[in-house]
């Protein structure tokens, strides 16, 4: 069907090395988009603080990271939170 997104699976992110070096690549791979946010480039522990990060009033429990399974690009504008391992 024109116009339809692919399928993708979501897992959460657990922070184990293997992810955070996942998630460490995706978010050292747009440094634009890290200064937008962030107003600073990607820094070398960027996965590991948004990991541990949770806003005033908050608990870690609140926060559910998500990453997406498997290979492939997102679409230009598109920010994934981190391509896992399968």
């Amino acid at each position: 069907m024109p116009g339809q997104l692919p399928a993708v699976t979501l897992r959460e992110v657990t922070g184990d090395p293997e992810e955070l070096r996942a998630l460490q690549r995706v978010m050292a791979s747009d440094e634009d988009y890290a200064l937008r946010v962030t107003g600073h480039p990607p820094g070398p522990a960027d996965a590991q603080s948004t990991l541990m990060f949770v806003p005033e009033g908050s608990s870690p429990d609140d926060k559910a990271p998500l990453g997406h399974v498997g290979r492939g690009r997102a679409g230009r504008g598109a920010r994934p939170a981190a391509a896992l391992p399968g």
